[in-house]
This record gives C-alpha cells, structure tokens and sequence, in this order.
C-alpha cells in the first residue's frame, strides 16, 4: 500500500483501507511483491483478498505449495505470465524478477470472473 509519497510494508499494514492512496498505484488490480523466499514485500490493497485465499498468514509468507505451484523453478530470472485461481475468478499475471533489487513483482492485467 501506499501513502502519499511512501510505501506502507504489508507487515505493517492494519487491516484497514488506507486514507490516502498514490495514483500511481490505486489499481484495481492486484499486484504484490515476494523475495526469492517467498516473503511478500509489499502488496497493493487489490491484492489483500487474493494474498488472503493463497494462504498468507501472520508470518507474511507464501506457502511453498504456491511457490512450487506457480515457480517451479526457482530462477531468479523470470518473465513469464501465470493464471492464478482465486474462488470466484481467474487473474492473469505478468511475473517478472529484479534479481538486482533481490524480488519478484508479480502485476495482474486480466481478470475473468467464474460464472
């Protein structure tokens, strides 16, 4: 989430909506960042819900399930695009790693609904 000018971390994050958003990244669309171990750094409220149903717990983790679900390999060279399943919908993400920066983004641009 963001603030004004300044990333709120995830772990920080109260459960509430924040006040302020940055234009920049009010999307509708879900978009969360993890470490090469899994550890989300940082997610859009978008991504909260989604986050949320895969499993991401007090600890901030994703499951390994997940990983080994949706990165079998564990490259630090990624760009590819994946579908992931939420209970009522199907999102297509753009995954992308910044091994420099040491994450990978991952940043939904389709959303279809289940009928």
């Amino acid at each position: 989430l963001q603030s004004a000018n300044k990333y709120i971390p995830l772990k920080k994050f109260n459960g509430l909506p924040p006040k302020k958003v940055n234009r920049h990244n009010d999307s509708i669309l879900p978009i969360f960042k993890i470490n090469f171990s899994g550890d989300i750094l940082y997610g859009n409220y978008a991504s909260l819900n989604l986050l949320h149903e895969l499993g991401v717990t007090a600890n901030r983790r994703l499951s390994g399930k997940f990983i080994s679900q949706y990165l079998p390999v564990r490259e630090k060279n990624i760009n590819t695009d994946i579908v992931i399943a939420s209970h009522d919908s199907e999102l297509l993400f753009s995954v992308v790693s910044f091994e420099e920066a040491g994450y990978i983004g991952f940043y939904a641009y389709q959303v279809t609904t289940k009928i």
